[in-house]
């Protein structure tokens, strides 16, 4: 069988020679698929190295960035459970660009009657795509509008043809559209049915009318349609049509080969003005990859810009940009995910075992994503935390600090008052007031404050020459005031002069 395949690539080969053989269409979704597992896998690990990073050096900021950095990738595993495709199309859908609004009903009672061994997809209209430089711009936007869209999305541009013949080689089956004949249809059917199987071919028409009509049309042209066709009826006006056209969609899916259709060398006639050179190959790939390039810079460029916070006060509408593109995403995430919930309910009347396989991808995109978005929270309320203590115990420092000058003062004037050669702390206590509005209490001779690891020691004598002096002692660390020298001498007749209320004066002293 694979001697046979080269056999037939290698004719076609010639057939086309000089061109090279033309490539199957683009499939956007599923060539984002490992770029966007590379950037979940990046995304984690700056954000674990960041984390431990953070716990090192016991730094808050570092935390939240970290926490932050877990946001962007539980966004994209969802996207990545819920909209990109686990395989390349194998059967495709086929219509008119104008009933892709009312063929979309049809197209998700396929999906489900199918089930997981297919996936169905075609070409996107082209005036619904987004070009090059915006896909990494709006990445995720742009897949969730791709993923489940009524318009489809694959791509082809002028050798769209050449393209679709090559996709056909590789697919088990075609759906034909048929409520709309227009000359690109008509184009389609006949290639299809020179490179498919008759069993491969799903014909929808709206009454068995217009297909009789079409067969006599086609025959005219030399194309044959087999007499034991697949063909079904979509007629929302008719009651029960629904439940009819999903048990001939089931039988059609039943009789389907488990082998793809292969390269059909006698339809290379029919796409023969569509083949490319390679040196428009070239220009095609050049093209996509500067347009690439140019979505990338201004990426890059708008992150580093939105980095800036105090650009977002200079250019305001770059906040709008920015808050629209969230709204956008999360839209549009909440669009695909009211579109999982309606084909599971599909899917429980028509293919139960298709809702089971929903179900699961459902919940395993949202609890990774819920996992990460709980880390993420939690980081950011551990930084967060920190950091308010922190303040919380600068404040107190610093409503101590500015106790302990009121209580200085109260000392200078008591000496200036002529008071008591020593201050005790009693006497500064009640000069402070009330007791309720008093962050002191006393504790022997010494003042500690209250629910705070500080305390404020007074016993020091003065003189005329002298001010009056205190200390105090806060978390552990000892702290004294700058003294004068007679001040110094005095404290060294007090206390020993090894003494930490001694050496830290001494210190500070001048």
């Amino acid at each position: 069988m694979q001697k046979e395949a080269s056999q037939i690539q290698q004719e076609v080969q010639h057939l086309f020679s000089p061109n090279p053989l033309p490539k199957p269409l683009a499939d956007p979704l599923n060539l984002l698929r490992p770029v966007v597992a590379f950037l979940i896998a990046i995304q984690l690990l700056l954000g674990i190295g960041l984390l431990v990073f953070g716990l090192e050096q016991g730094t808050a900021e570092l935390l939240i960035q970290a926490g932050v950095l877990f946001v962007a990738p539980a966004f994209l595993v969802v996207v990545y459970a819920l909209a990109l495709p686990k395989q390349t199309t194998n059967i495709f859908y086929l219509r008119s660009f104008k009933k892709d609004a009312s063929s979309y009903r049809i197209r998700e009672l396929l999906e489900v009657v199918l089930g997981r061994g297919y996936r169905l997809s075609g070409i996107r209209d082209p005036r619904k795509r987004v070009p090059h430089f915006l896909k990494p711009l709006f990445l995720v936007p742009m897949m969730l509008a791709y993923a489940g869209s009524k318009y489809l999305n694959l791509e082809a541009k002028e050798d769209w043809k050449a393209r679709l013949w090559r996709s056909l080689a590789d697919a088990k089956g075609v759906v034909l559209d048929l409520r709309d004949l227009t000359e690109f249809v008509i184009e389609e059917i006949e290639l299809v049915l020179v490179s498919m199987q008759p069993d491969r071919i799903l014909f929808i028409v709206q009454n068995e009318h217009e297909f009789a009509q079409l067969k006599n049309s086609l025959a005219n042209k030399g194309v044959a349609v087999a007499p034991l066709s697949h063909v079904v009826v979509w007629d929302e006006a008719i009651p029960g049509n629904e439940e009819q056209f999903a048990s001939r969609c089931q039988t059609y899916c039943q009789q389907l080969p488990g082998h793809v259709a292969g390269l059909a060398v006698s339809a290379a006639p029919l796409i023969q003005a569509f083949v490319k050179s390679t040196h428009a190959l070239r220009l095609e790939t050049a093209s996509a990859w500067a347009q690439y390039a140019v979505g990338i810079a201004m990426l890059f460029a708008l992150s580093s810009v939105s980095g800036e916070t105090d650009r977002l006060g200079e250019w305001p509408w770059l906040g709008f940009v920015l808050g629209t593109l969230v709204v956008l995403q999360l839209a549009l995430l909440l669009n695909h995910f009211v579109g999982v919930v309606k084909k599971m309910r599909m899917a429980r009347r028509f293919n139960p075992a298709y809702k089971l396989h929903l179900r699961a991808d459902l919940m395993k995109g949202l609890g990774l994503g819920l996992l990460l978005i709980v880390m993420a929270a939690g980081l950011v309320f551990a930084g967060i935390r920190h950091i308010y203590t922190g303040y919380l115990d600068r404040a107190e420092q610093v409503r101590f600090e500015t106790s302990y000058r009121t209580l200085e003062l109260i000392t200078m004037d008591a000496f200036l008052s002529g008071g008591p050669a020593i201050v005790d702390a009693q006497t500064l206590l009640e000069a402070l007031g009330p007791s309720s509005a008093s962050p002191f209490k006393l504790n022997g001779t010494n003042l500690d404050m209250v629910n705070s690891p500080g305390s404020i020691w007074v016993a020091v004598p003065q003189t005329e020459t002298e001010k009056a002096t205190l200390g105090f002692s806060w978390a552990g660390m000892k702290i004294a005031p700058r003294c004068t020298p007679e001040t110094l001498s005095k404290l060294e007749q007090e206390f020993e002069a090894d003494s930490w209320v001694y050496e830290n004066c001494l210190m500070n002293g001048h």
